[in-house]
């Protein structure tokens, strides 16, 4: 089980660290009710619905938008670490609801307290039949990243206002920066956040009519990332700062025809596109 950051500057988590959280899990005594995260995601009120409150249906939609580069893996998406019911009750029906609970407490092991979305790979689950399905699990905890990207300059409202994007199509970036991160990759952390960012960024223009006004902001928020850590908060903030500086390809992926590089390209075809450009410039 591999645990991929959140985009934020943070430090990625080793396998080591992973696996000794879910060796943890065995032994503790939470118990979780899983109701509440259905009404943890649709408590917001807001007019305008915000992508991550309805997570069962997010994640559908992505595993049938994505499934031509996922392969057999399956994305689910968590809120505070915690499954929506249908995944726990699919989980349950393929490994018995004991072994599915105690999956249930390593993952709010691993996400609890976490200020930003994370994704989790290679999660292996076992039926009773000895099959095995691969599974990446997509965290978005709460919405304290929220203040971390308004800082840098982004739109985080659900209100356009004086910008071209919301909210939502902030989250969207974030979304699929994250399944990319659920792809298997050997490549150096650095390689690995660049892919990331530049998949998203050409899913944003190819579903936006060529718009780059969003990513200009998120170089402008990379930068900002780069600038502001401070000495206090560790090496470890600073490296991972500089892993994130995706702003040259984000560049790259803004200075594209959109007509002519990036509209009508399927999934599969962006994938490539992006493993391309970034392979050029990295």
């Amino acid at each position: 089980m591999d645990i991929k950051d959140g985009v934020f500057g943070i430090a990625e988590s080793t396998n080591k660290i992973a696996k000794a959280i879910f060796s943890l899990c065995f032994i503790a005594t939470v118990i979780f009710n899983l109701a509440y995260a259905e009404q943890l995601s649709s408590s917001k009120s807001d007019q305008h619905s915000y992508i991550f409150d309805n997570p069962s249906s997010l994640s559908r939609s992505l595993n049938s938008e994505l499934a031509n580069i996922l392969g057999e893996t399956k994305i689910r998406i968590v809120s505070g670490g915690i499954l929506s019911q249908p995944d726990f009750d699919e989980w349950s029906s393929q490994m018995g609801k004991n072994k599915a609970v105690k999956y249930q407490q390593a993952l709010y092991a691993a996400f609890a307290g976490d200020d930003g979305p994370k994704s989790l790979r290679n999660i292996k689950v076992t039926n009773s039949s000895g099959q095995v399905t691969m599974n990446c699990v997509i965290s978005h905890p709460s919405t304290d990243w929220h203040v971390t990207w308004a800082a840098g300059g982004l739109n985080m409202s659900t209100q356009y206002g004086e910008y071209n994007y919301t909210l939502n199509d902030v989250s969207e970036f974030v979304l699929y920066h994250e399944s990319k991160h659920c792809l298997p990759n050997n490549a150096a952390l650095p390689i690995k956040e660049n892919l990331a960012d530049v998949f998203a960024a050409l899913i944003y223009r190819s579903k936006h009519h060529g718009k780059t006004a969003m990513l200009k902001d998120i170089i402008s928020f990379r930068r900002h990332q780069l600038e502001n850590t401070v000495p206090n908060e560790g090496p470890d903030f600073k490296q991972a700062a500089q892993a994130h500086d995706s702003r040259d390809t984000l560049q790259k992926v803004i200075d594209l025809d959109f007509e002519f590089d990036v509209q009508g390209l399927s999934i599969g075809e962006l994938n490539k596109l992006a493993d391309r450009i970034v392979s050029q410039h990295i």
